[in-house]
């Protein structure tokens, strides 16, 4: 869940669920703010984040509030189960609506009156406390699912705003080197100073010059008189 009620800088709210072999994450916070969370565990930054593969499966752009009060962490004691299952559609949504389920749930009774004592008593043994939690066999068939998107194709369907961020970033740049080129020293671009762009380079700013600096990078690399000798890598979609 993305909620728009939040204030700039506040931390996600929701719920870890880990398991021996997989975890469910429920996020909520402003959607800004999740987009780019959801780009520091892109599959290209795996050996930083450690996850394997990690799928989007259900999301709610500017929901009005959040089920949870705060960001918690609860871990799930069993067995290692590893093997996937084949999810037709209706399995698909099964699946997706019993992990939809228990985040209400689990926010709702995360809530209730009692204090962090009580809260924290539920977290120390999840399944007893909530009474039914997404099977570690779904959860694996979920990510496992091609009905799934992963981060990379969610981010590339939804966060459109990263790429206009993107866009208006190039445009001052461009037009703020012209007006040096052209002798006007010290002038900085209206677009700067304009609100929404700072709210997003809040938020976008750090995934922007990271990106730059990779690209930066592979062009060194292939720049390089010992880039013959090492294979490229494969061409991404």
């Amino acid at each position: 869940a993305r909620w728009s009620g939040g204030q700039l800088g506040e931390a996600p709210t929701g719920l870890l669920l880990v398991y021996p072999t997989c975890l469910v994450a429920v996020l909520e916070g402003d959607n800004h703010q999740l987009m780019a969370l959801l780009r520091d565990i892109r599959a290209e930054d795996v050996f930083t984040h450690r996850l394997q593969d990690t799928r989007v499966v259900s999301f709610v752009l500017d929901a009005q509030f959040a089920q949870f009060s705060r960001w918690r962490t609860a871990y799930v004691r069993g067995r290692e189960v590893r093997a996937a299952r084949i999810l037709s559609e209706s399995d698909w949504g099964k699946a997706v609506q019993e992990v939809e389920t228990f985040a209400r749930l689990a926010g709702a009774q995360l809530s209730r009156p009692g204090g962090e004592a009580a809260a924290e008593a539920m977290l120390r043994d999840p399944a007893r406390a909530f009474g039914t939690l997404p099977q570690p066999t779904d959860v694996l068939s979920l990510v496992a699912s091609e009905v799934s998107p992963t981060v990379e194709a969610f981010l590339a369907g939804f966060d459109t705003d990263y790429h206009r961020y993107c866009a208006l970033v190039g445009l001052v740049e461009r037009e703020e080197a012209a007006a040096r080129g052209a002798g006007l020293q010290g002038t900085e671009h209206p677009l700067r100073r304009d609100p929404q762009l700072r709210r997003l380079a809040r938020f976008y700013g750090p995934h922007l010059a990271q990106e730059r600096e990779r690209r930066e990078a592979e062009a060194a690399r292939a720049d390089s008189p010992l880039a013959r000798f090492y294979p490229k890598p494969p061409l991404q979609a």
